[in-house]
């Protein structure tokens, strides 16, 4: 792939993303706008946007927080053990957020 992008672009002074690759380019450019979907998400949704229209960092982490939890009940298969491996917290922790959330291990 960098012989590819290298080739293409040997007689320039320097390399540039239209050298690379047409996968890589959509690859890179999709985990960025993945990255940047729930801020966006949060703002369309109106989550306690202030006069600039931006989300209060309370609101948004609580939403993300909550979708966070339902993916990892989803993915652990309700199974504690693995779902504290996967989120990297302690039991307690997790039946903290899980109890903040008011939410449930069960899938």
């Amino acid at each position: 792939m960098l012989h590819a992008a290298v080739a293409s672009g040997l007689n320039e002074p320097r390399l540039n993303p239209h050298h690379l690759p047409v996968a890589l380019r959509i690859f890179s450019r999709k985990k960025t706008w993945e990255e940047q979907r729930p801020l966006e998400q949060g703002i369309e949704n109106g989550l306690g946007t202030d006069e600039t229209g931006f989300p209060c960092l309370k609101d948004f982490r609580h939403l993300n927080e909550s979708q966070y939890l339902d993916a990892l009940v989803r993915l652990s298969g309700g199974h504690i053990e693995k779902a504290c491996s996967m989120a990297g917290v302690s039991r307690s922790g997790l039946y903290h957020l899980l109890e903040k959330h008011n939410k449930k291990l069960n899938p």
